[in-house]
């Protein structure tokens, strides 16, 4: 009998460790549970053993919600006294990178790790870097590409349900992009199937791009993005607009299709058969009831991949460059006065702390 992985959280804020509760009746199905506790508890193959935060207040309360688990402050030591085959983090992103590098260098076997990935592209480089050469699986917090209605509209694509992909309509408001827009990023990816990117334009809400004094290439905020326009080296172009509502729009030359309300359902469009005709009036609602939440099936991709029966990955470290390509690309287009620019010449040392008053995403 093949004994259970082993898996500590690093961060018992919100995502960490806040019960999921809080959203019952307000997300579609398919979301909870929602924490990175109530997730490993919920999933197959892994038990959860530990529980870290530098915070005091962050883990009051916890011992008695999780009796199985040993409690820490410092996450060096839960990791050198646990030695778990898997760690979450769901800590600030500035304190990220100082974990991700220890976990990797110290026979930690997977990693899931919240959005965004790091402060800087050179900081993402270096860590994808590392899970390569280390071996270690490296899981990112972007799970709609785990929620089964998104599996489900990709799996239509795959199938020609609309024919060739041609556009991508992103609408998740007009939000902070490292708060909300590692999500929109990472559905061009997966639901392009592409993640080499030709060319990034974006504009971002002027007083929301806060360059900090003591560098030029620091943005000292997290900046609002207005609209982005990102052409794939498939052709597919993607488009993230301000609209509200958390609908993905899928165009393409046999019909349309629309990942409505966060996964609450999907309408596909087509002409009628035989129909010879630009239009798309035969209306399709395919709604599904996930078995688990996004986050569950995240953790039990993850302890698949750890455990050798998953290829490829649920997330490749290519796909988690390329989302984080993006998202730096539209603060540097703004930068540069809302020019087109290649993904490749981004400056690796541009920095976004990703603050919002005293919080950082």
């Amino acid at each position: 009998m093949v004994s259970n992985l082993t898996a500590v959280v690093i961060g018992c804020g919100r995502m960490g460790a806040g019960p999921s509760s809080r959203l019952q009746g307000q997300v579609p199905e398919g979301w909870l549970p929602y924490s990175h506790t109530e997730s490993l508890l919920a999933a197959s193959g892994v038990d959860l053993v530990g529980l870290c935060d530098s915070r005091k207040d962050a883990i009051d309360g916890l011992e008695a919600v999780y009796p199985q688990c040993q409690f820490f402050s410092d996450y060096k030591e839960a990791i050198d006294q646990l030695k778990p085959d898997i760690i979450t983090v769901a800590t600030r992103t500035p304190s990220k990178f100082e974990i991700l590098d220890y976990a990797m260098k110290h026979a930690v076997r997977g990693i899931y790790v919240e959005k965004p990935l790091a402060n800087s592209l050179e900081q993402v480089v270096y860590l994808t870097g590392l899970a390569r050469s280390t071996g270690t699986e490296l899981y990112y917090g972007v799970n709609r590409r785990f929620h089964e209605t998104y599996v489900k509209a990709r799996d239509l694509l795959s199938e020609g349900c609309i024919g060739q992909l041609r556009t991508i309509v992103v609408e998740h408001g007009l939000s902070q992009i490292f708060w909300s827009h590692p999500h929109s990023t990472d559905l061009v990816t997966f639901l392009s199937g592409c993640s080499e990117v030709s060319s990034i334009q974006a504009s971002c809400s002027e007083d929301s791009v806060v360059m900090a004094e003591s560098s030029g290439l620091k943005v000292d905020s997290d900046p609002v993005l207005e609209s982005a326009y990102i052409l794939m080296d498939s052709g597919v172009r993607a488009y993230i607009v301000a609209s509200a509502g958390l609908s993905v729009r899928l165009g393409g030359d046999l019909g349309s299709m629309v990942v409505l309300a966060d996964g609450a359902m999907i309408q596909v469009n087509k002409s009628k058969p035989g129909a010879s005709t630009n239009y798309f009036p035969d209306m399709q609602i395919v709604e599904l009831t996930p078995k688990k939440s996004a986050t569950v099936n995240a953790f039990e991709s993850l302890v698949s991949q750890v455990n050798g029966s998953l290829k490829p990955p649920g997330i490749t470290l290519k796909e988690m460059e390329a989302g984080s390509r993006m998202l730096f690309g539209c603060v540097w287009s703004h930068l540069q006065g809302g020019l087109r620019v290649d993904p490749n010449a981004i400056p690796t040392d541009l920095i976004i702390t990703g603050r919002t008053g005293e919080l950082y995403a």
